[in-house]
């Protein structure tokens, strides 16, 4: 939404700016299909047509291309995809809103451009280390490197590495914009860049303010939103569901549903999905869990005025 959304607010303002996306979807996603998407899913109508350039080399920067030290592996990639853009088209000025700051470099010292970044999560943030240093399981540090002092020393040095080279790369930015104070703190300390600015991310609360309070019957119905990915947990949210179950009688938990509303950006997403269905299988839970994938903007608002609780 970040990126549509600044796009229209561009073509409003500056009628000659010309807005290119560089994008991994395949050439067969035509530019009326993609904006026709967009206008589904976020309401936003775009003034001006926008020109894609189709790059080949995604799956550089997929999870699955480096199984082990993806981030580092995803880095370099980044850098490869990077090229690849700049040879089909060189810009005035670059934005990366993918996370992909090793990118910035590229464009700033090969392709003479002005930088700028909008970060939505640090690829490594001081939370990551810290749970590493405190030998805690999560869904970035595995259950064997948390039981092994040695394995931990080695991973703790390898996110110091990358946390530096992280920040060189970050600091290559003309401005920096973050869409949290969460955000903000992590990244001043990590990048040390100056020019950070918070920009909250676009969300018209309108038609929200619209919806009806009133509740389906003696459904309790609990809304989780978010994109498919590791670091929202949804593993943990289940296990959350499954215990607060267990309190309940047989009649109550009945009336209870957790609704996961999200997008999945690749195959790890999707396969994430599948895992996460038979995580509530497992757990017992299934027939209170339900799945909304790539929802249309008016699905989620109709999720959200029959729910009684959010996360």
């Amino acid at each position: 939404r970040v990126l549509w959304q600044s796009i229209s607010a561009l073509q409003k303002r500056y009628s000659f700016v010309k807005c290119v996306v560089y994008t991994g979807y395949e050439k067969n996603a035509s530019a009326e299909q993609i904006f026709l998407k967009v206008q589904k899913t976020f309401c936003i109508n775009l003034k001006e047509p926008v020109e894609f350039v189709y790059l080949r080399g995604r799956m550089w920067v997929e999870p699955r291309c480096w199984p082990r030290f993806t981030i580092i592996g995803q880095a370099i990639g980044s850098i490869i995809l990077g090229l690849e853009a700049l040879l089909k088209f060189s810009p005035n000025f670059f934005v990366d809103t993918a996370g992909h700051s090793f990118v910035v470099p590229v464009f700033r010292w090969i392709g003479g451009c002005k930088t700028a970044s909008y970060v939505h999560f640090p690829t490594v943030s001081l939370d990551m280390i810290e749970k590493v240093r405190g030998c805690e399981s999560s869904y970035n540090n595995s259950y064997i490197i948390s039981q092994n002092k040695f394995l931990t020393s080695m991973k703790l040095n390898y996110y110091r590495l990358f946390a530096k080279l992280y920040g060189f790369a970050g600091r290559r930015n003309h401005v920096v914009m973050v869409n949290s104070t969460w955000t903000h703190d992590h990244i001043a300390k990590l990048w040390r860049a100056r020019n950070i600015y918070i920009i909250f991310p676009p969300c018209n609360t309108t038609s929200f303010v619209e919806l009806s309070l009133q509740r389906r019957g003696n459904r309790f119905g609990i809304v989780s939103i978010g994109q498919f990915r590791p670091e929202k947990d949804h593993k943990l949210q289940l296990r959350i569901l499954a215990t607060f179950l267990r309190k309940l009688s047989s009649q109550e938990a009945k009336c209870v549903e957790l609704v996961l509303i999200g997008s999945c950006r690749n195959k790890e997403d999707k396969d994430r999905v599948i895992k996460l269905r038979q995580l509530a299988k497992s757990l017992h839970i299934k027939d209170n869990v339900r799945f909304v994938v790539g929802s249309s903007f008016q699905e989620l608002k109709e999720e959200v005025s029959g729910a009684t609780a959010a996360l």
